[in-house]
């Protein structure tokens, strides 16, 4: 299967057909063993073991609301998260309202369950839910579409990118259950295929789970079945984890399952059977020493020293036996985890800082965190991994020119932020400033306004704005203001209340009201115009050659240099948008603005996408996607040099 998130086991024959029964009868019986564990599936949902609270992507679908359970070592009673040298990180509780489409526990997964698949097109299998942000997102999304096309469009649409908005969108119409798309029934399975690679790729684990659980049980589908398993595993959905590992065991001969036997005898305390399995399937001459490590050591049969594991070849399985035997999963090794995992992640209690730094921020990046959560866990390091001017240093000279493909690593964003966060010498403002315009070139600034805005209202907290220049009052009051318009600026910034008013009636006019040319002055935001007539604001009636002046300016600068989206696709969205084809519209305007910094988009392209998709009644994503173009536009007119 293409692009299959997860690398096969080597299938290796048992010695003998003895044993080969042997280990069939060894393995069954996990339905009985969970009723001596004397829990079930009504218990409530999986434990958060990273701390995480209940964050908006820790719900799990109706049918996998398992309990957590304690591996070997541990029996009988579910173990805080520890307190290392290195911190576990955590992160706060996320409101149901607050809560990604599809990842709410009170909305219905799905109507369709696996064994009804054969009553209907596998091509329409998906998530069943309500209307979310726009109605039109609707099981008809894909009625008026050919097959090829939809293939095409699925395929091809990127999974990350430089607008959360239109992430969000891509991922509801690629994951709801629809009418399937036109000449369908030959291209099915890849249909199916595209989709669940795309939801891999992009990082969406909980709504893959849910989909990957409607599949038939067949060949096609055996290594999404094992992703299932792992994520499970990951996120101690065990009971249906261990039912699937029961099942699979007695009729296949591939070590993974017999491993999954193993890692489920130790969630049941059963140490004797574990070892025994153990020893039975390294005889039958499996070779996986880091396996093999990890349950030797929560056997107790390994020396104390440190494990000698193999950081290129760890997978979920390995990584899901270290944090059991409490060893903590290193940035090098968490990184062996596919990009189909990250919503996993929180069920990993002994991640290194650095590693949970880097994957907060992925999960920000995908639209799977909101910022408090992410803020909560960068804010729980007491001390930074590196100092503010060292985190600058590896920053230094890194340009994307507008290209989300060169953006830094995410890692360094989260490094810089925190060595800011814990550091209280008098030129922190200063590189709290160097340190935006260094994220607006790296184009990620857009994405971490609100962290940046509460570094900002925290120093004014402490400081009350004492000692500022005026050059620092209104980099901090534009930040403050692109974040929150409708909020007053805190003591410390009186002096810049019309920059503070003019973003809130630039934010009003993105909104409905009308645009006024004196804020449009203020803030050197006339190439937003566009945007805003898009969006339906028009100015108040007045006589605009009245007060000419022949001498007045005629702009503040040299033109800005912008990407031009590709003229075939803008026009292809325009062409579905006069259709009223949803799902076409969506993708296609993922296809041409996610490569792009939205700074960098000339806003005259920008705004022919929002009106295409207010055209097809996606106004909600319409408005956002606008306000993601007018913050990243006036960040980047602000702390760079826009020149042609």
């Amino acid at each position: 299967m293409a692009a299959v998130p997860l690398a096969g086991r080597l299938i290796v024959p048992l010695a003998g057909g003895l044993i080969v029964l042997f280990l069939a009868v060894l393995l069954t019986d996990q339905s009985a063993l969970a009723q001596q564990r004397g829990r079930s599936d009504q218990q409530g949902a999986p434990v958060n073991l990273l701390d995480f609270g209940k964050r908006s992507d820790d719900s799990q679908p109706a049918d996998n609301q398992t309990t957590a359970r304690p591996l070997s070592g541990d029996a009988g009673k579910i173990v805080p998260a520890p307190v290392p040298a290195a911190a576990p990180l955590s992160s706060p509780a996320t409101p149901a309202s607050d809560m990604p489409a599809g990842q709410r526990s009170d909305l219905p997964a799905t109507s369709l369950q696996k064994r009804a698949v054969s009553k209907v097109s596998l091509a329409s299998v998906g998530l069943k839910k309500a209307a979310t942000l726009a109605p039109v997102l609707n099981s008809l999304i894909w009625s008026e579409s050919e097959a090829e096309q939809a293939l095409a469009l699925i395929s091809s649409t990127p999974a990350v990118g430089s607008s959360v908005s239109l992430q969000q969108l891509a991922a509801e119409i690629i994951s709801i259950a629809a009418v399937p798309p036109r000449n369908a029934g030959a291209l099915a399975e890849e249909l199916v295929a595209a989709r669940l690679d795309w939801l891999a790729r992009a990082g969406q684990s909980d709504s893959l789970s849910q989909i990957v659980r409607l599949l038939p049980d067949d060949d096609r589908w055996a290594e999404w079945k094992r992703w299932q398993l792992e994520y499970d595993l990951i996120r101690r959905a065990d009971d249906s984890a261990c039912q699937d590992a029961e099942k699979n065991a007695q009729r296949s001969l591939d070590n993974f399952w017999h491993q999954a036997g193993i890692i489920c005898a130790l969630l049941a305390g059963d140490r004797n059977k574990a070892r025994f399995s153990a020893d039975i399937l390294k005889a039958s001459g499996a070779e996986d020493d880091n396996f093999f490590q990890l349950v030797d050591r929560l056997l107790g049969q390994s020396p104390s020293a440190g494990l000698s594991v193999d950081l290129t070849s760890l997978d979920p399985v390995d990584l899901i036996l270290m944090d059991a035997a409490h060893e903590q999963i290193s940035l090098a090794a968490f990184e062996q985890m596919p990009s189909s995992m990250i919503e996993a992640a929180a069920g990993f209690r002994y991640l290194a800082p650095d590693a949970a730094l880097k994957t907060s921020v992925m999960m920000l990046e995908r639209g799977l965190q909101k910022q408090g959560g992410t803020e909560q866990v960068w804010r729980s390091l007491l001390s930074a991994p590196m100092p503010a001017e060292a985190a600058l240093a590896t920053l230094d000279g890194l340009e994307s020119a507008g290209l989300s493909a060169r953006r830094h690593d995410q890692l360094a964003s989260a490094l810089l932020w925190v060595s800011l966060a814990t550091r209280s010498e008098a030129d922190t403002d200063m590189l709290i400033k160097t340190a935006i315009r260094t994220e607006v070139r790296s184009g990620r600034a857009g994405l971490l306004l609100p962290l940046y805005a509460s570094l900002v209202r925290q120093r004014l907290a402490a400081t009350d704005g004492a000692g500022l220049s005026d050059e620092i009052r209104a980099d901090f009051a534009l930040v403050l203001g692109l974040d929150s318009a409708d909020q007053p600026l805190p003591q410390g910034l009186e002096t810049e209340t019309r920059r503070a008013d003019d973003l809130r009636h630039l934010f009003d006019a993105a909104h409905g009201a009308g645009w006024q040319p004196e804020q449009l002055d203020n803030l050197d935001a006339w190439p937003l115009l566009p945007v805003l007539t898009a969006l339906g604001s028009a100015a108040a009636d007045r006589d605009w050659t009245a007060g000419i002046d022949p001498d007045a300016r005629q702009g503040k600068d040299i033109p800005p240099a912008y990407h031009r989206l590709a003229p075939r696709i803008v026009l292809a969205i325009e062409q579905t948008a006069a259709s009223g084809n949803v799902a076409e519209t969506g993708l296609l305007a993922a296809m041409a603005v996610q490569p792009y910094d939205l700074g960098w988009i000339a806003p005259v392209d920008s705004a022919r996408i929002v009106a295409a998709l207010k055209q097809v009644g996606l106004d909600n994503f319409a408005e956002m996607l606008a306000d993601e173009v007018i913050i990243s536009f006036l960040l980047r007119r602000h702390f760079t040099a826009m020149v042609g």
